[in-house]
């Protein structure tokens, strides 16, 4: 094939489909597509700052990540990608490629004190006594998807977090550089190695069909047959650098990956915000120092010294989900600097061994509700180290482990979610549910001693890392499933049940495992049920009930409809009491909201917590015309008997229900 213009050694290679090859399309860049601007360029600096992170040289002096956001000439793409425009025309929407004639960005992505690609340079997967010689990072990041080569401690662990950087460029592109160190490369003369890929479907051209990976890479002849590796000429490594402003000299180890035709909101500011939510721990840590420059030379260090000055000039309508404002995130760097700097209040949680990792069996003397509420009051942040019982293969082996979680007070109203993080990783979807009236909370899951929670934590996250599940095979591979469950349930109700027990008469939703779901549902005596009467009794308290009684202080519905448990925890059911004084025609509006202790339960509602069109039971539905709207139903009645279902509630919260008759 040919090369770009000045190349020595180097230029686009295309693989054939012969008979018998399987064709399997790459999809899995899907698992980062995120709808939110800011949530999908998290995911391309989490997974880039993660894998640095992971590969630190030197442990004791921190990771040096260079982010710089460049302009790319139409000469320079042309002489790069006019050979497999072709082929990317094939693959790509005609919307969504870019073009070669336009002006365009890139995006360098370079880190320092790591270790580089190491290992052999061949496609074959190394063996066993290479990869414990050498190493193996050139192979899995390269040439396999789905698998890792990460250390049981690591911060990733899917193996295809390498896709997002592709899917970040027009083109599902990207060129790489990576400095090893010589003991590291079993080819001689292999210290420095540049190569690159474009991750395109299957197509015909020129009458060939042709394998998705076009490989940016030098032909070589081993045992007689054709293989692609990187090239080491020095020249052309020289070419790359000016080319892309790629800092990295010779013998910098570590890797500098160009991403060319990068999407449009990637910005030098958008990508300081995402690395500042979601690694400010990182930073607090002195584990990572940022460099972010942008496509007119501006430049900005971002280290612990200087993180909350540059938060304080974040653009308050850009955060993502991670953190809702800034005041919220500076209040959580200053709870963990407090942590670091052994500034807290420390009590000790553990779990009674007839009763391992259940919320239930704790409880907190009177001494030391009026402690913890003294200290919040004070401004002070309180630690509770948890102490954690964590599974393994064999059901009678357990390891004791623990976590943290932080609390400090936030002096503005409204329910705050609950941080979570593992080894300096936010986990975004941890529990969405976890949320605390004028509390600040943060449950950390850290490298440790015994290290065996992390680990768990880790084999249960997905691919992007925003939750813990004990679904996926590569936990359960490992861990017995009943005790799994239970622990992951213990660390993401941690937060939240700690806080109830402390404070039980705080703006709190209530724990389903702390009290009933659903009181029985009686009419009042006395009401004769007149449209008179039910527009004026038919909503039930607002303000939700005293614990548990999902705000049934008045009778939800009146005299003309009833709520019910369903058949399923978290499942709720809508009738008539007599259906004999419906008429077909009726219209009610069920309002729906997780509830409070105090206050207004259905206008703390919002989004996150459910959306009512979602959680309809067909299977408990019939005789009625339904219409939704956030938490809001409309009921037009088609038969007296009437039945509406609703299903996947939050089972760990009660319901409030405010049913008003419209007509």
């Amino acid at each position: 094939m040919t090369r770009q213009a000045g190349y020595k050694s180097i230029g686009w290679k295309h693989s054939i489909i012969k008979r018998r090859d399987r064709e399997d399309e790459i999809i899995s860049e899907e698992f980062f597509n995120d709808v939110d601007t800011l949530d999908e360029i998290s995911s391309l600096v989490r997974e880039s700052m993660q894998n640095s992170i992971d590969e630190a040289r030197n442990k004791s002096i921190p990771v040096q990540i260079r982010f710089k956001v460049g302009k790319q000439s139409t000469q320079l793409s042309k002489e790069y990608f006019a050979e497999i425009y072709p082929h990317a025309e094939k693959s790509i929407q005609e919307s969504l490629l870019p073009k070669l004639n336009s002006a365009s960005k890139y995006l360098v992505i370079e880190d320092f004190n790591t270790g580089g690609l190491k290992g052999s340079i061949s496609s074959l997967r190394p063996d066993e006594s290479s990869i414990q010689k050498y190493g193996s990072n050139f192979w899995f990041f390269e040439w396999k998807t789905g698998e890792t080569n990460k250390l049981a401690g690591g911060r990733g662990s899917w193996g295809i977090g390498k896709a997002v950087l592709s899917a970040a460029s027009k083109l599902k592109t990207i060129l790489v550089y990576s400095e090893r160190d010589p003991e590291c490369c079993p080819e001689s003369n292999t210290e420095g190695i540049l190569f690159g890929h474009s991750i395109f479907k299957y197509a015909d051209i020129n009458n060939e069909r042709y394998k998705p990976h076009r490989n940016w890479m030098k032909e070589s002849q081993v045992d007689g047959e054709l293989e692609f590796i990187p090239t080491s000429d020095k020249g052309d490594i020289g070419i790359f650098c000016r080319d892309w402003s790629v800092v990295r000299k010779a013998k910098d180890l570590g890797t500098s990956i160009v991403i060319p035709f990068i999407k449009d909101s990637i910005t030098a500011n958008h990508l300081l915000q995402s690395i500042i939510q979601d690694y400010f721990i990182a930073i607090l840590d002195d584990t990572v120092r940022c460099e972010i420059e942008d496509e007119y030379g501006k430049k900005i260090r971002l280290e612990k010294n200087n993180l909350i000055s540059l938060i304080e000039e974040l653009d308050e309508d850009s955060l993502n989900s991670v953190s809702k404002s800034k005041s919220e995130l500076i209040g959580l760097c200053q709870m963990y600097q407090n942590k670091v700097t052994n500034k807290t209040a420390k009590q000790e949680i553990r779990s009674t061994i007839a009763s391992p990792n259940d919320w239930v069996s704790i409880n907190f003397t009177d001494e030391s509700k009026e402690k913890f509420r003294i200290d919040i009051e004070r401004g002070k942040t309180v630690e509770f180290i948890v102490k954690t019982e964590v599974p393994s293969e064999r059901k009678d082996i357990t390891r004791t482990d623990e976590f943290t979680v932080l609390f400090s007070k936030y002096h503005k109203e409204g329910l705050q979610r609950t941080l979570f993080t593992r080894k300096g990783i936010i986990i975004p979807e941890a529990f969405r549910e976890s949320k605390i009236n004028g509390i600040l909370t943060m449950v950390i899951v850290e490298e440790g001693e015994v290290d065996q929670l992390q680990r768990m934590l880790r084999l249960a996250e997905g691919p992007a890392h925003k939750n813990w599940s004990d679904k996926g095979d590569k936990v359960l591979a490992k861990y017995e499933k009943r005790a799994l469950t239970k622990t992951i349930h213990w660390v993401k109700t941690s937060a939240l049940s700690i806080f109830k027990k402390l404070q039980p008469d705080q703006n709190v939703a209530d724990d389903r495992s702390l009290s009933k779901y659903f009181p029985d549902d009686l009419p009042i005596e006395g009401i004769n049920g007149d449209s008179q009467a039910e527009s004026k009794k038919a909503e039930g308290k607002p303000e939700g009930g005293s614990g548990g009684s999902g705000g049934a202080g008045m009778p939800r519905g009146g005299r003309l409809l009833r709520v019910e448990n369903g058949n399923e925890i978290g499942s709720i059911i809508v009738k008539p009491i007599d259906p004999s004084r419906l008429e077909v025609g009726m219209l009610f509006e069920i309002e729906f909201a997780y509830t409070l202790h105090n206050g207004d339960s259905f206008s703390a509602w919002d989004l996150e917590d459910f959306d009512l069109g979602t959680l309809i039971n067909q299977n408990e539905t019939s005789g009625v015309q339904i219409s939704t709207k956030g938490n809001k139903a409309t009921l037009t009645i088609k038969k007296p008997s009437f039945s509406v279902g609703f299903s996947r509630f939050d089972a760990l919260r009660d319901v409030s229900v405010n049913i008003r008759k419209i007509k």
